[in-house]
């Protein structure tokens, strides 16, 4: 072993081994990330945007005698609700009751108010009158109607035939009594006949200058003729306006709407005299329209005709409405 050897060998022994020691993440940088986050969160609660309606406050004193400040105040005032709600009906009425006062909670399915509903439940017995009556008709002319109708598919009488032998008195309602019975048994047959009856009656009833013309009782009980003018009844345009109203709500086509709408226009005078027939201050109505006059007396057949006749119409324009309604709908889904 050489003398160099041994000085390595010496320095080798001297050595002294050291292991690296790891240092931890400093305190402080958890400390700075606290404060951030708490920075952070401080700024988006002064910053967020506050939605809250503002409530105003104002702070008032009393001064006594000298200027010193009192110990009380008398004042006046009133509290203004932060929201509002507006209720309102779909239909007009009386209001009859009403269970909630200003200020109190409701929840729903709570009844607020009551409407007086007298007058819509008179409608609907006059309309379940009128069908009792249309149902009596049916029953009475339903044979006669089929006779015809057999004589007619044996080539024995005409379509025209068959139509004139019922055009009399009242002869609107036959068509919309058969239209209320095939909807009633969902015969699709009779609810084309009477459609067809109606058409025939309404093509029959139009002036040539398009106003509506009842047929005459001069022509009551001739067959197989045609219709005689006078006199008109407002009978007969109140069982149209009803007839074809009942077509629109079944159809939804307007040509029943404009049938109904030419009907009524006859107690307005719009008719073969241009006389008005109707008496719109105190609801009254004329007895009947002749070749040169008006029969100025005023029965209740004619007052009630033209009363359930602005009924109807009335109920025409919901009628519209509702199938404009599913029209949009309809068109709606389309698209």
């Amino acid at each position: 072993m050489t003398v160099q050897q041994d000085k390595s060998a010496l320095l080798d022994s001297l050595k002294i081994e050291r292991t690296p020691i790891r240092r931890g993440t400093s305190p402080w940088i958890w400390v700075a990330l606290v404060v951030l986050l708490l920075a952070g969160a401080g700024a988006g609660w002064y910053f967020w945007p506050d939605n809250r309606i503002a409530v105003h406050v104002v702070t008032a004193s009393a001064e006594g005698a000298g200027g010193a400040t009192g110990s009380g105040l008398d004042a006046s005032g009133y509290v203004v609700a932060r929201r509002k709600a507006t209720l309102a009906t779909k239909i007009l009425g009386k209001l009859t009751e009403v269970n909630f006062e200003e200020g109190d909670a409701v929840k729903a399915g709570d009844v607020v108010a009551r409407l007086d509903d007298s007058n819509y439940r008179a409608s609907l017995m006059e309309a379940e009158a009128r069908a009792r009556q249309a149902k009596m008709m049916m029953d009475n002319t339903a044979p006669i109607y089929a006779r015809y109708q057999k004589l007619k598919g044996e080539g024995a009488i005409s379509t025209d035939a068959v139509e004139n032998q019922r055009l009399a008195y009242d002869n609107a309602r036959l068509p919309e009594a058969l239209l209320l019975a095939g909807e009633r048994v969902g015969d699709s047959a009779m609810i084309d006949d009477a459609l067809t009856a109606m058409a025939c009656i309404d093509a029959v009833q139009t002036a040539p200058d398009g106003h509506f013309r009842a047929v005459g009782t001069e022509g009551f009980g001739t067959r197989y003729e045609p219709p005689l003018p006078f006199d008109q009844q407002p009978l007969e345009a109140w069982a149209t306006v009803d007839a074809m109203a009942t077509a629109l709500r079944l159809t939804g086509d307007r040509r029943w709407a404009k049938a109904a709408e030419r009907a009524y226009r006859w107690y307005l005078g719009d008719n073969d005299l241009g006389m008005p027939m109707a008496t719109p201050d105190d609801g009254g109505c004329f007895d009947g329209l002749m070749s040169d006059r008006a029969n100025l007396n005023q029965g209740a057949e004619s007052v009630l005709a033209f009363q359930l006749a602005c009924v109807t119409m009335a109920q025409l324009a919901e009628i519209q409405e509702h199938h404009s309604g599913n029209q949009r709908q309809g068109d709606a889904v389309a698209t």
